[in-house]
């Protein structure tokens, strides 16, 4: 399971099937900690490449995934499940 939370991107895995995380991973961090929840990120759903899809409010991202400066704000997002690539396209006008 992967979990956005406290400015955080983190990976969960029951590896013993007591359906409690044993494993606990952080992907990556840099998400605003706005005030209110419509203006922090949402998950959306995974696609057919893999890719987990989700949007964002004006709280916005600002952090360093898979070795990249990586700083948006609204819009919407993607990353690779293992936390290696993510992607930011802004809401069209």
């Amino acid at each position: 399971m992967i979990v956005i939370h406290s400015g955080k991107t983190e990976f969960f895995k029951d590896t013993d099937g007591d359906d409690k995380a044993d494993e606990r991973k952080v992907l990556f961090t840099g998400w605003g900690m706005g005030r209110h929840a419509r203006h922090r990120e949402q998950f959306c759903a995974t696609d057919s490449t893999n890719w987990i899809w989700g949007t964002v409010g004006y709280s916005g991202f600002r952090g360093t995934v898979g070795g990249k400066e990586i700083r948006f704000g609204q819009g919407i997002f993607r990353f690779k499940p293992d936390g290696s690539k993510l992607e930011f396209r802004p809401f069209e006008q």
